[in-house]
C-alpha cells in the first residue's frame, strides 16, 4: 500500500513540474552543407555541454529540442574539415553550418621498373623471356626461409613444380634433363641440394636470371625445353662488404672486397648445412651435409673493356657407418654429388654499338657411391 502511494506522489510532482521545464527548451534548427553547396546527409553534431549527440538526415537538415544558453557545436563529415562553432540560444533558432573539404597533401611517388621488363618486351622480337633479380627472388618465402631461384621460376606460366618441393624445372611438358642451366656461362648439370629440396645456387651471388621458355636463340642450342641463363655479381665496388645470414637449412657468407679503384675487386661466397655440427654437440650423429663455394675476380682496365674470373665447387655429401655388433667393424656408405665449373669472359665495346664477348667455360659433375665392408 505504501509503494503504491509513493508512485502516486512521484507522478503527480512530475507533472506539476513538467509545464515549467518545458518553458527552458527551445527549437534548435539547422542544415550542414560543403562551401561549394552541397547537402552532406547523416553529418555528426555534437552539442555541448549538453553532450547530446545528433545526424543530419538525408537532406542535411537536422532539428533538435534543447534549453537555452550558450552552446557548442562540433560538427564533422568524413572528407571534411571539422567545424567547431559557439551559438547562444534565447528562442527558437535556425543556422546553417558549410564544412570546408579535407585537402590532403600527397608524398612524392616514384614508380621504377626494370627497362627490359618494361620497355624492350614490346620494342624486341624476343618472346617467352622473363629477367628476375635478386630482389624478386627474396621476395618468394621458401623451405626453411632460403632464397630459391629455381623455387621462384616454377611460380611462372608454362612451368610445372613436378615432385612438391623438388627443385626440378618442368617447361612446357619437356622433362627436367631437357633444360640447359647457364652459371656465368658455364652448364651446371646437377641444380640441387638436399635431395632435391634446394638448388645450389647461393642467392647472395645473383645478379639476374634471365629464363627463356621458348623460342630461344641459336646460340643456347642443345637442348629442348628451356634456358636458364644465370648471371652472378659483375660490378667493380669501390668499398669492403661483408655480409652474413643464418638460417633453419644453411648459413651464409658473403664478402666483397676492391682491389684497385675502379679497376678491380673479387667477391667471395659460401653456404653450408650446419645442422650435423649441431647434433654432433649433443653426442648423436647425422652423416649428411652440404656446402657451396663461389667466387669471381672482376677486372675493368678500361671502360670499353671488363675481364671477369668466375668459379663455382658444391657437393652433397652423405656418410653413413654401420655398426651391428658394436665392435668398430661394419658396413659403410658414402654418397657424394657435386658440381665444379670456372667461367672466364672478356667484353669488350666496340664502335657502331657492336660489342665483343670471348667467353671460355669449363664444367664438371661429380657422382660417386661406394661401399666398404670391415671385417666380418
Amino acid at each position: 500500500m505504501y509503494k503504491s502511494v509513493a508512485v502516486k506522489i512521484i507522478s503527480a510532482v512530475f507533472f506539476f513540474l513538467y509545464p515549467f521545464a518545458l518553458l527552458g527548451q527551445i527549437n534548435l534548427n539547422g542544415a550542414v552543407k560543403s562551401t561549394e553547396g552541397d547537402i552532406l546527409p547523416m553529418a555528426n553534431i555534437l552539442i555541448l555541454p549538453d553532450s547530446l549527440i545528433i545526424t543530419s538526415g538525408t537532406g542535411g537538415k537536422f532539428e533538435v529540442r534543447i534549453s537555452a544558453g550558450e552552446k557548442q557545436l562540433i560538427i564533422s563529415y568524413t572528407g571534411y574539415e571539422t567545424l567547431n562553432a559557439r551559438i547562444f540560444l534565447q528562442s527558437d533558432t535556425t543556422v546553417a553550418f558549410r564544412l570546408p573539404a579535407k585537402v590532403a597533401q600527397l608524398k612524392e611517388v616514384i614508380v621504377n621498373a626494370d627497362r627490359f621488363s618494361s620497355e624492350d618486351i614490346v620494342q624486341s622480337t624476343r618472346m617467352s623471356t622473363t629477367t628476375l633479380t635478386q630482389k624478386d627472388i627474396h621476395a618468394i618465402p621458401v623451405l626453411g626461409g632460403e632464397a630459391d631461384v629455381i623455387k621462384t621460376l616454377q611460380l611462372l606460366s608454362g612451368t610445372v613444380r613436378g615432385v612438391e618441393g623438388s627443385s626440378d624445372l618442368f617447361v612446357r611438358g619437356g622433362a627436367a634433363d631437357q633444360n640447359l642451366i647457364l652459371l656465368d656461362g658455364a652448364p651446371i648439370y646437377n641444380t640441387s641440394h638436399l635431395f632435391g629440396f634446394l638448388s645450389v645456387f647461393n642467392p647472395s651471388i645473383l645478379d639476374n636470371v634471365e629464363a627463356i621458355n621458348g623460342a630461344f636463340p641459336a646460340e643456347y642450342g642443345g637442348r629442348l625445353s628451356s634456358i636458364l641463363n644465370i648471371n652472378s655479381r659483375a660490378e667493380v665496388v669501390d668499398q669492403t662488404k661483408i655480409s652474413a645470414d643464418i638460417g633453419l637449412i644453411a648459413s651464409r657468407l658473403y664478402v666483397e672486397q676492391p682491389l684497385i679503384k675502379d679497376k678491380a675487386s673479387f667477391w667471395l661466397a659460401g653456404r653450408r648445412t650446419y645442422i650435423d655440427q649441431v647434433v654432433k654437440t649433443i653426442g648423436e650423429e647425422l652423416p649428411y651435409f652440404f656446402y657451396d663455394v663461389n667466387g669471381k675476380l672482376i677486372l675493368q682496365p678500361s671502360s670499353k673493356n671488363k675481364i671477369e674470373f668466375s668459379f663455382y665447387s658444391g657437393e652433397d655429401i652423405l656418410d653413413i657407418f654401420r655398426d651391428r655388433n658394436n665392435d668398430g667393424d661394419g658396413f659403410l656408405t658414402l654418397y657424394s654429388s657435386g658440381n665444379s665449373s670456372q667461367s672466364f669472359i672478356w667484353t669488350q665495346a666496340l664502335a657502331s654499338r657492336w660489342v665483343s664477348k670471348i667467353s671460355l667455360t669449363r664444367s664438371a659433375f661429380r657422382y660417386n657411391i661406394s661401399n666398404r665392408f670391415e671385417e666380418n
